[in-house]
Order: structure tokens, then C-alpha cells, then sequence
């Protein structure tokens, strides 16, 4: 289960990433 909920942590951290970048925003 730890490495499942690091796996979904790595995808939202990824996600919200690349939705600032769309957005313009630095991180």
C-alpha cells in the first residue's frame, strides 16, 4: 500500500505540474 500512495502522490504533484505550467504559472 506505501508504494501505491506514493505512486498516486508522484501523479497529483505531476499533474498539478503541468496544470500551473498550462496555466503560466511558475511553480
Amino acid at each position: 500500500m506505501a508504494a501505491d500512495a506514493t505512486s498516486e502522490e508522484k501523479t497529483i504533484v505531476a499533474k498539478a505540474t503541468i496544470y500551473l505550467n498550462r496555466m503560466g504559472i511558475p511553480p
